[in-house]
């Protein structure tokens, strides 16, 4: 037997078939006024889905995102709710050391023998040589976001780079560092800061992970050398890393871990028939462990996935094959960046999420987060109306990158599956759910299909999620799995993901509370509520995305769909949480 729901929620169907009425309604008046009426028969585009227990790859083990402005309110509240497990972290030399940190351009290193003994003095004694005057160097800023890191859970790739945001080929920031490192002098003060970077770096945070250098291959970025200029940066950078995180984990206490290197993060990888990227491969292929690279586009004609496998072809043909990772991503169209709150943008954005999966990069970060004045139309969280620089208000893009950092972080199974129909499909595993993200761009609802008969689910609680213009990530449905299948209709022009348990029998809870009874909250502000689940052997588990919040007032509170509440203007509203008919005692938010 083949069911939608034997728990279904009654709105969402309501929904659904105003939407079908709705397209009746249209061949009727067309019957009416003498047109030919327009066949719509929304089964003849039915998907059907059937998902094999058969492992044929592994999903990234990190998703995440360029941070963007992290001074702005909110942010952290923000990127907890995300489930974002990685982020890139700019360590730029203007920033750090905007001046020589001992004011002695070169430390008196003429040549290479110099060289090597100014570096064996370093590691010998980090903390206290000649060389290294660790009072000028300025940590704080990078301190202050690797701490929110650490808070949050997220494992950082901090890029060390010589040049900053603002540079050029004709002006390097800061002036007193040479572009393109060429002389003995130049090549100890871009080792001393490498190692300064991932030394403290990893002392005080645990970082292991760096990139060296951010786009070499455009001038626009700061870095004005020719390919071989570049990998005597990469080399020199990657030993300063390699050896500062050693010496690092050594003092505090023997962690285990070594520097990763990823390079060379390049914006056009395959350019000039991947010139570039050959030659780093083959120069200095010991000095990588992962390939970095960005990418900009459309997905709709596989572009993501081919570029990864042209990425692969080139590393294979150095001899270097690696772990592929895109440390920027969005959607970009004839050299013009897209908007990821349109609809059109925001499911372009989730299927070049799924390609890139299914490719099998060991990691994705977004560009960008959020950003208040250029790559505003990039960022997924903004600030509204009102609101300066807090960030308050959650885009379409958001609900597809949240489904991404659920259903496809940590190195989950990529299962294979066969599908009919216009809509692309995923779906993973991990020991205790499996995940199915599907993405219709159809303008009709899209009934499917899914058949999970070889996964042993039967029985099992579910949870269908909608992200639409209308649906933002919510809650829409608890399917039970029986005989194998379940079935749904998709809505117009949307992302879904269906997360079902592995534990056989549905856990629905016997009571719900919220961790607080209570909230007061400054206009503009945030904070994330929790949902506590009690079952039936007494035990307690957070079941935040597990259940459906609501406010009874959302011009004055407002609630997303994993608890997160943002105050809006004055005023108390009750916000409430619901398994099905099972809800928390409701939490009065006060907002001053």
């Amino acid at each position: 037997m083949k069911i939608r729901s034997s728990r279904s929620s009654v709105a969402w169907r309501a929904g659904v078939a105003s939407r079908l009425t709705g397209v009746l309604v249209v061949v009727l008046i067309g019957l009416l006024v003498g047109a030919p009426p327009v066949a719509v028969h929304p089964s003849e585009h039915a998907a059907t889905v059937v998902v094999h227990d058969q492992v044929v790859g592994r999903s990234p083990q990190f998703i995440g995102a360029n941070p963007g402005l992290t001074i702005a309110p909110n942010w952290e509240a923000w990127v907890r709710d995300s489930r974002m497990n990685a982020a890139r972290e700019w360590a730029n030399m203007e920033e750090i050391e905007p001046g020589n940190e001992d004011g002695v351009y070169g430390d008196g290193v003429g040549d290479d023998g110099a060289f090597q003994v100014a570096r064996a003095a370093v590691l010998a004694s980090p903390e206290d040589n000649a060389y290294i005057r660790w009072s000028g160097f300025h940590f704080q800023e990078v301190d202050r976001r690797l701490g929110a890191y650490d808070r949050l859970g997220i494992t950082p790739v901090v890029v060390i780079r010589n040049s900053g945001s603002g540079s050029t080929r004709q002006a390097n920031m800061p002036a007193w560092m040479a572009n393109v490192p060429t002389t003995p002098e130049d090549t100890w003060e871009w080792w001393e800061y490498a190692f300064a970077v991932a030394y403290h770096t990893a002392r005080e945070h645990g970082v292991t992970r760096f990139e060296i250098h951010s786009e070499p291959d455009r001038s626009v970025q700061g870095f004005g050398g020719r390919v071989d200029d570049y990998v005597r940066l990469l080399s020199w950078g990657a030993d300063a890393a390699r050896e500062g995180v050693r010496v690092a984990l050594a003092a505090r206490g023997g962690d285990a871990g070594q520097a990763v290197i990823y390079a060379p993060g390049l914006a056009e990888p395959t350019a000039r028939r991947g010139g570039y990227l050959q030659q780093v491969l083959t120069s200095a292929a010991s000095d990588v462990d992962v390939i970095d690279y960005h990418q900009y586009s459309l997905p709709w004609n596989g572009e993501y996935a081919d570029l990864a496998t042209r990425v692969s072809a080139i590393a294979e043909a150095a001899a270097a094959p690696r772990p592929l990772f895109v440390s920027e991503y969005n959607i970009s169209r004839s050299g013009e960046h897209g908007d990821v709150d349109e609809p059109a943008d925001a499911l372009a954005l989730a299927e070049a999420q799924r390609q890139l999966a299914q490719a099998g990069v060991e990691g994705m970060l977004l560009y960008r987060f959020n950003f208040p004045a250029e790559f505003r139309n990039l960022s997924v969280i903004r600030s509204g109306t009102g609101s300066g620089r807090a960030l308050v208000d959650q885009t379409f893009g958001y609900q597809i990158f949240k489904q991404a950092t659920v259903a496809l972080a940590g190195a989950k199974d990529v299962l294979a599956l066969d599908a009919t129909g216009s809509a692309t499909w995923l779906a993973t595993r991990d020991d205790g759910h499996v995940y199915v993200l599907g993405i219709s761009r159809d303008d009709t609802p899209l009934p499917v299909d899914l058949d999970l008969g070889e996964l042993g689910v039967d029985g099992n609680d579910a949870m269908l999620r909608v992200a639409a213009v209308d649906h933002p990530n919510n809650l829409v449905d608890r399917p039970v799995i029986q005989a194998g299948h379940v079935s749904f209709v998709q809505p117009p022009a949307s992302a879904i993901m269906l997360v079902i348990s592995r534990q056989a029998g549905p856990a629905s809870p016997v009571a719900l509370r919220l961790d607080s009874g209570a909230a007061e909250l400054d206009r503009n502000r945030v904070q994330l509520l929790t949902a506590l689940a009690t079952l039936s052997d007494g035990s307690e588990r957070d079941v935040s995305d597990w259940v459906s919040w609501s406010s009874d007032d959302p011009l004055t509170v407002r609630v997303n769909s994993t608890g997160l509440v943002v105050g809006l203007a004055s005023g108390t509203a009750s916000v409430t949480a619901c398994w099905e008919t099972t809800c928390a005692p409701p939490a009065a938010v006060t907002v001053h």
